[in-house]
């Protein structure tokens, strides 16, 4: 099941930047990075859907995948 629009148009995009940062591809890799990021206490596909009430589910992906970056680079960096 696709989790957003245009998935199969979108998802190689997604696939390189999950790589890039030690994630699984597609929706495996999406949810660990949804888990990262509530791990360290906070869910942004939540926030982003309760911020922006008609967002679109690529959008509350693609906050989780940003946030995700950033914990996996503050942990390189150790900021």
């Amino acid at each position: 099941m696709a989790l957003f629009e245009d998935y199969a148009g979108r998802i190689p995009q997604v696939n390189k930047a999950l790589k890039e940062y030690g994630f699984a591809e597609g929706e495996e890799g999406l949810n660990a990075a949804r888990k990262l990021c509530q791990d360290r206490g906070f869910d942004p596909y939540e926030i982003c859907q309760s911020t922006q009430q008609i967002c679109f589910e690529d959008a509350k992906w693609a906050y989780v995948l940003g946030s995700a970056i950033a914990i996996k680079e503050a942990e390189k960096t150790g900021d």
